[in-house]
């Protein structure tokens, strides 16, 4: 069964950018359009879960700094942003080696000195005449000329060194550092206050707000884009053909003066050679496929209670790679010495949180929740040997890479790849008439704050301008 229905404009995605979209065609008078998502929900890598009263942000959580931040002005306007001061700056970061062994604060905090003067230097690398060269190849090798110049305690300082770039790997959410491109690592822009803002009842509550704008029956949930063309005459239309998701016997086709499309860069790295009818310009299919696309995974541990004092801020898990060594229950290294940072939850006294990125998050999110919750009781019993720690009751994460809407995280300019290739992946493509015909937003569209929610809501808002202008011209 096929039925066909028409728009000036299909947004294909009901993330961030495409609802910020729909939300700007309206403002400005353009209410033909409908929301195709392939999901059973709206929110795209934004993902709430409330239980028991407590909040547990699987995907985006943190609002990046205030300063011409439009999404901090929109939860500003909305009362959403979280005052409350949760005292975690008089609290204690615990530091210890795989031995059992604690770390001197006092050495992590010259070590953490000097890695800030490295990443001063990286923002400040004339880059251009070194195109081609990794972040972790610049950092390792400023690494060592500090190592052999100022200490003589080598490998423990070294341990602090390889925490603190294992912590940029999982921001990043890359396999390695060398995978990153320093070029396009410094186009990344950050807003000039640099906070990390939380919001009082979790991210998704900024979808509700942009979803006030926008009526209900414009979403089209369980609708997975099978095929996008052009059609004949390419000054008339772009036909939209989808399946449902619970259903694929049933096939609609949408025909629309535009096709705005908001698909994560990983589900365009995927389907992108089968998707588009006529393929997409070669220059466009490329640099899609040049662009990083990492994994980041998030990891809640619930416990019965908490089994660290009051005072506790954070575990940090400091290696020796040097040390071959495994988990009983789980014989696989890459798994270990991934692990560095586990933090006490914000508001919840009885759960820490965990991240992981590249080939170890897409091994993790294999793994069965039983398993791997007695590989974190071993390893944090092994690494905080003063500490009874019980195996957590609960695990809560995300699998991103396994989301078959999503596959992975975010975007990140890989080694071989520059920003103008987010140029390139973000150009629409045109009718004969120089009019857009399907045009790309979301947060890998934005040259200077891919990977952000702000990023992705910037994006929404200039290809539905663009529409507007163009719209205002046909």
């Amino acid at each position: 069964m096929t039925n066909f229905h028409k728009y000036q404009v299909v947004i294909i995605g009901a993330g961030v950018a495409g609802l910020t979209c729909a939300k700007h065609l309206i403002d400005n008078g353009i209410d033909d359009f409908i929301i195709l998502e392939a999901d059973e929900q709206i929110g795209g890598r934004i993902k709430t879960l409330i239980l028991e009263d407590h909040v547990f942000d699987l995907g985006a959580q943190w609002i990046y700094g205030k300063t011409s931040n439009p999404i901090y002005d929109l939860a500003e306007d909305n009362n959403l942003i979280d005052d409350v001061d949760t005292d975690s700056d008089e609290k204690d970061d615990y530091f210890h080696d795989q031995d059992g062994e604690s770390i001197d604060e006092d050495l992590v905090d010259e070590i953490q000195n000097a890695y800030d003067e490295i990443i001063d230097k990286v923002n400040s690398y004339p880059v251009k005449h070194y195109p081609d060269l990794s972040l972790g190849e610049f950092i390792c090798a400023e690494v060592d000329n500090y190592l052999v110049k100022h200490r003589d305690d080598i490998n423990r300082s070294k341990q602090v060194f390889d925490w603190l770039m294992k912590e940029e790997q999982a921001n990043i959410g890359c396999n390695r550092l060398t995978d990153v491109s320093i070029q396009g690592w410094n186009a990344y822009e950050e807003f000039d206050d640099k906070q990390e803002i939380n919001l009082k009842y979790g991210y998704s509550q900024l979808l509700t707000i942009l979803m006030k704008s926008i009526p209900y029956d414009k979403v089209k949930l369980n609708t997975i884009v099978k095929r996008i063309e052009i059609g004949e005459n390419d000054d008339e239309y772009v036909e939209v053909e989808t399946i449902d998701s619970n259903n694929e016997i049933v096939s609609e086709h949408y025909h629309s003066k535009y096709v705005v499309c908001t698909m994560s860069l990983g589900v365009l790295k995927q389907t992108i050679n089968q998707l588009f009818h006529p393929p997409l310009p070669q220059a466009k299919r490329t640099a899609i496929q040049k662009l990083g696309f990492g994994t980041v995974d998030k990891i809640f541990l619930v416990f019965e209670k908490s089994f660290w004092d009051a005072d506790y801020n954070s575990f940090q898990l400091l290696w020796d790679n040097s040390i071959s060594w495994t988990l009983k229950v789980l014989q696989n290294t890459k798994f270990n010495v991934s692990m560095i940072i586990f933090d006490v939850a914000r508001k919840q006294s009885n759960v820490l949180v965990t991240f992981m990125s590249g080939e170890t998050a897409k091994y993790v999110e294999n793994m069965p929740d039983d398993l791997l919750a007695y590989a974190f009781q071993e390893l944090l019993s092994r690494f905080f040997t003063d500490l009874q720690v019980p195996v957590p009751i609960k695990i809560i994460r995300s699998q991103w890479n396994n989301d078959h809407y999503i596959q992975g995280s975010h975007t990140f300019i890989k080694i071989g790849s520059t920003t103008n290739d987010i140029k390139s992946y973000a150009f629409p493509v045109l009718d004969k008439k120089n009019s857009p015909l399907i045009l790309f937003a979301g947060e890998g569209t934005h040259e200077k704050y891919y990977s952000t929610t702000h990023g992705a809501y910037l994006s929404g808002i200039r290809e539905a301008q663009r529409i507007i202008e163009d719209f205002t011209n046909y």
